[in-house]
Order: C-alpha cells, then structure tokens, then sequence
C-alpha cells in the first residue's frame, strides 16, 4: 500500500525542514499506513500540487480553497499559532505612531489573508490608509521598508519573528495584531474520509504521547493540536473582501 503524500507550506518549511520529516516518521508508526514528507521548493510548485496531496498543512487561504473547491476535510491545527500582522515603519518617519498610516501609502503582500487580519485591525481602530500596495514577497515588503521606499508596512508576524536583528535595526516596530481567527491547519483529501478521524485522533493524541512527540512538537514551535472542523475554517471567508477596495498592484 503506498504511502500518504504529505505536503507542508513552503514558508513553513523555509528553516529546517527535518521537523517535518521527523512529524511525518512519527505518524507513519502511528498510523494503519505509512506517510511520507514531500517538500516544495517554492510556493508556484506547492500550488501546482496542491490538490493532488493526500495530507496538507495549508495556510489559511490555501485550507479555504481546498474545503471549497476540492472536498478537503480539515483534522487538525496547532494550539498556539495563529496568522497575525505586524506594522513596521521606515526609520525616515519621526516618533511614528499607529495613527501616522491615516491617509497614507502602505505595503503588504496583498494575496495573504493575514493581510485583511491587519486590515481589520486598522478598521478596528479607526485607522484608514490611503491605500495597501502589493509586494510579491514579506521580504519585499521589509526590503520596500528598510531602504526608505516606503513608510509603512503589514508584515507577517511569523516571518517578521524570523528576521535577524540587524534587519530587524532598519526600521521601527509600530504594533502587532493579536487577532487570533485564523490559522493553519492539517487537511485530508477527501478520497480518505473514511481514515480522517484516525488522523484527527493521532495529531489531538500527540500532546499526551511519549517524550518524543513532545520533542516534535517543540521542534515545530507548537504546544500541541486541536481539532478543527470545516465550518471554523469556512468563517475565515469573512475576511476575505475586507479592505478589497484599498487594494492596488505593485
């Protein structure tokens, strides 16, 4: 019997992609069949692949699509983590403040939901930019900032916690989110429904396993999983217009 394709977010699997491997080993002992990690160099070869892995860690627009459009099953998703933004400012500006981005031009990588999770933030706060320009990468989006390109910036808060201190020197950290409503998750294709709540029940089980499941866990930065169901995952879609008309191009 072949082994489950199991396919990860490149952006995920950026550093030390062994973690994934070694959750992928884990489950293959667990399990009534073996699992097998498969890395995407970049995020044009995950997406073309997407649809075709048997299990997926998918960002939460990816985890959307997949529900909607290909009958995905969601199982499971890390405790603590939840997609947040972080708002930085160009070192040009003096004494910025949240309130400074009124009226003005800011960046973001426009095609991430985790941007509308700033978007709302900035609502939230009765603050409205002039408009949120498209960069292509969050390191476009830091680069845009450093070199004085830009004044603002919606950076996310997991590659944001991965930038060294000399980068991190080249602009002012203004505020982060703590919206906590959307997130990765853990899907199935729906092919093997019949084994999700297997699934389910070996990732939910791991936070009260051996020593080495916590070892993993630790690895992935994650405290434990939870189960997830379709229609929390189907809520995020609330997001999905917000600050649409602010939106432009790079």
């Amino acid at each position: 019997m072949d082994a489950f394709t199991f396919m990860v977010c490149p952006h995920d699997t950026a550093n030390n992609p062994d973690k994934w491997f070694q959750l992928a080993q884990y489950l293959s002992k667990n399990l009534s069949r073996g699992v097998q990690f498969s890395q995407s160099i970049d995020f044009a070869e995950y997406h073309q692949k997407l649809s075709q892995a048997d299990l997926i860690y998918a960002n939460p627009q990816d985890s959307l699509k997949l529900i909607k459009e290909h009958g995905y099953i969601p199982v499971a998703r890390p405790s603590n983590i939840h997609d947040e933004i972080v708002f930085i400012a160009g070192l040009q500006n003096d004494a910025p403040v949240m309130e400074d981005i009124t009226d003005e031009e800011v960046i973001s990588v426009n095609s991430m939901m985790v941007t509308r999770v700033g978007i709302k933030y900035l609502f939230d706060n009765n603050i409205r930019p002039a408009r949120i320009r498209s960069q292509a990468t969050w390191m476009a989006v830091v680069k845009g900032i450093f070199r004085g390109e830009y004044k603002y910036g919606l950076v996310y808060k997991d590659f944001y916690d991965g930038l060294n201190g000399l980068t991190k020197s080249g602009f002012t950290t203004l505020e982060q989110t703590s919206d906590g409503t959307i997130h990765h998750s853990i899907l199935i294709a729906n092919r093997y429904e019949e084994m999700a709540g297997e699934f389910q029940s070996c990732f939910v089980g791991m936070s009260n396993e051996n020593d080495r499941s916590h070892e993993i866990l630790q690895g992935l930065g994650f405290d434990r999983f939870l189960a997830v169901s379709n229609e929390e995952i189907l809520k995020f879609e609330a997001l999905s217009t917000l600050g649409e008309e602010l939106m432009v191009d790079k």
